[in-house]
């Protein structure tokens, strides 16, 4: 049996978490007045983690005849639920889009919320699987 590439590597992996990191400090940091630039970070950010959950789950189909039964439960869990979480994202997105002065720093904050729980659905999606018996 050859050594081969299991996919996606550890360190991509940690390059998109920390991305994901730059991202939300970014947006944090943007102020009502600069809700343009927010928006266009957002999007820009939104549309690059779904091509990484693409990719990924590209990976995860090429590898599946090589995974147990409880690794392919699992990963088809954390898919699902990280769907879930860019369609929440998608919907914050929105409500940031929209929103005033007046409600622009709770906006943040529910993005916020949003994209922490992608980011954690993309660590359950990238664990390892576990090891076949």
């Amino acid at each position: 049996d050859q050594p081969r590439s299991r996919g996606l590597g550890d360190v991509y992996k940690r390059q998109v978490e920390t991305q994901m990191e730059e991202t939300l400090d970014d947006i944090q940091s943007y102020s009502v007045e600069q809700k343009n630039q927010a928006m266009r970070v957002a999007r820009h950010a939104i549309d690059d983690l779904n091509q990484q959950i693409t990719l990924l789950q590209g990976d995860i189909n090429s590898q599946w005849r090589d995974l147990s039964q409880d690794a392919r439960l699992q990963k088809q869990e954390a898919l699902t639920a990280l769907k879930e979480q860019q369609a929440q994202l998608e919907t914050r997105y929105q409500a940031l889009q929209n929103a005033s002065e007046d409600n622009w720093d709770a906006a943040k904050v529910k993005f916020q919320q949003s994209w922490e729980a992608a980011k954690q659905g993309w660590q359950s999606l990238t664990a390892p699987a576990p090891e076949q018996e």
